[in-house]
């Protein structure tokens, strides 16, 4: 789960009226200015969907368990002749 959303109090206000929302202070400043999106990278058209986006991107990063992606065809050794300055990070705990 997304641990730090609940970090808190302080939590950002809901609306004008100062009622609290249910995300932390600590998880929007951490995570401003950031884009993220989901992704079915099982499925060809999410893989595809994946390709077009790495054409316009500097950095990969993932946590899946090691060899993950490389099962559906986005690991390092397939990504790294179509995207040769693609900075891919995998970070993983398994």
């Amino acid at each position: 789960g997304d641990d730090t959303r609940a970090f808190a109090p302080p939590f950002l206000p809901k609306n004008d009226a100062g009622e609290p929302s249910e995300v932390s202070a600590y998880f929007a400043g951490i995570n401003r200015n950031k884009v993220s999106v989901t992704m079915n990278y099982t499925k060809a058209e999410g893989q595809q969907v994946i390709r077009r986006l790495l054409s316009k991107c500097d950095v990969l990063v993932e946590n899946f368990k090691s060899g993950t992606l490389a099962r559906y065809g986005l690991g390092y050794e397939d990504l790294k002749a179509e995207y040769p300055k693609l900075v891919y990070c995998s970070i993983t705990g398994f």
